[in-house]
């Protein structure tokens, strides 16, 4: 805990400059209780852009090779990193994310499962593991999208989304239907945030330029 804060204040003013981000809905992230926050997958730098932007500590779910690397696994386990192998979840990994969501812990889990640099008209597809956990602990979801692949000294937005429950699912046998069905709705809630920025950015160009055109 005190490295992750102390690395925090250490790193916040260089990772600012270098990865300027301009966050819209942070207030939509809940002050007390476990989430879950789900956001799409740019970038290894994700992770760093999320930390900078919550004032909280949260744990993240990342593929184990990252872990590999002796220093790279102490800093990612000091961020509240939990190793994954994508390909085979164990049961100590769900373990451990349900102990930590009951202890009210924030959760940050990529839903693609994988890096996916996609033009942002493209759809994504979530797997089950956001909807499991979720529905298994009845714990809100934050969706979240950052709209451009992270890279120096280029702006970039990281949108927060209003928090919505799986309700419909929490008394259903978790079949690959129902997780299904849910995950779905994961997804549709984050590509809507999406859509509904890139529309306000579009409308917000029309008017820039019919007053242009005006004067």
């Amino acid at each position: 805990m005190f490295f992750y804060h102390f690395s925090r204040v250490l790193s916040y003013i260089p990772l600012s400059l270098i990865y300027p981000t301009k966050t819209i809905g942070a207030k939509n992230l809940p002050k007390k209780g476990s989430v879950i926050m789900a956001c799409n997958h740019r970038s290894n730098v994700d992770v760093v852009l999320v930390g900078l932007k919550t004032t909280k500590v949260f744990k993240v779910l990342a593929k184990q090779s990252l872990f590999k690397n002796k220093f790279v696994s102490a800093v990612l386990k000091s961020y509240g990193g939990i190793p994954v192998d994508r390909d085979n979840v164990s049961p100590a990994v769900i373990k451990e994310v349900l102990k930590n969501i009951k202890e009210g812990k924030r959760i940050l889990m990529f839903p693609e499962g994988t890096r996916k640099d996609v033009d942002d008209q493209d759809t994504i597809s979530a797997k089950h593991g956001v909807a499991m956990f979720a529905i298994k602990t009845r714990t809100p979801v934050v969706p979240m999208w950052i709209i451009k692949k992270p890279k120096a000294f280029k702006h970039n937005v990281l949108l927060f989304g209003k928090p919505f429950e799986l309700t419909e699912f929490y008394d259903k046998k978790l079949s690959n239907e129902v997780l299904e069905e849910a995950s779905k709705i994961v997804s549709s809630k984050m590509q809507a945030l999406r859509d509904d920025y890139l529309e306000q950015q579009k409308q917000k160009k029309e008017k820039k330029n019919k007053k242009k055109q005006e004067n």
